[in-house]
């Protein structure tokens, strides 16, 4: 490997960890928002996420896909998914 994809692929991780702890901060705003209004926010917008991880910008909520109905939330970025409430097994 070279030094430019070492730092690549060193960057490419870097955000991941970033992305990744913003889809956890994202989550747990929102699910505050459900435990205090008793439906989760309409869109990612609605949370005014204002804390981000190191590493993380607001450009970030950008490339997270987020969607509610109120009663259920799902977030997304690539490979990964989080839904809310868990589905039953």
């Amino acid at each position: 490997m070279t030094g430019w994809q070492t730092w690549t692929t060193a960057a490419e991780s870097a955000k991941k960890s970033a992305v990744l702890a913003l889809l956890d901060e994202t989550e747990r705003t929102a699910t505050a928002h459900y435990d205090e209004s008793g439906t989760y926010p309409a869109t990612i917008d609605e949370m005014a996420i204002s804390v981000f991880p190191d590493g993380g910008n607001p450009a970030m909520l950008d490339e997270i896909h987020y969607a509610s109905d109120g009663d259920k939330m799902t977030l997304e970025w690539r490979e990964f998914r989080v839904i809310r409430p868990e589905a039953e097994q």
